[in-house]
């Protein structure tokens, strides 16, 4: 069963106009997020979900033309060298090749090379 999702008939309005909410907009322009909601400015909020809350809307169309600007390359390009640096200090994710069990690494630090 599907959740159904409640916005406010202006919340509608704005998406029909092209304004989308950020993880929607983020989703269009190929960014993260987090990077939208840091440097691009919301048009307008509306009401939306069960309780009400304030969602920003983004303009699409706006957003890529600063993000095309030659201050947004370099926006851009700096926050894309942030995040590598930031990623090289993760650990790798379930899934990827480099990727060991937890379970595996205690015991081989307790001397048990058979878990």
């Amino acid at each position: 069963m599907r959740r159904r999702v409640y916005k406010s008939r202006r919340a509608k309005e704005a998406e029909d106009a092209g304004l989308l909410p950020a993880y929607k907009a983020a989703r269009a322009l190929k960014v993260s997020k987090l990077f939208l909601q840091t440097w691009i400015e919301p048009s307008e909020w509306h009401h939306s979900g069960w309780g009400g809350k304030e969602t920003d809307y983004y303009d699409v169309e706006k957003a890529r033309k600063w993000l095309e600007s030659d201050e947004g390359q370099e926006v851009v390009a700096e926050w894309d060298e942030h995040e590598e640096r930031h990623r090289a200090h993760l650990p790798p994710r379930r899934g990827s090749p480099y990727w060991v069990d937890p379970k595996i690494i205690e015991a081989r630090m307790r001397g048990n090379n058979h878990a």
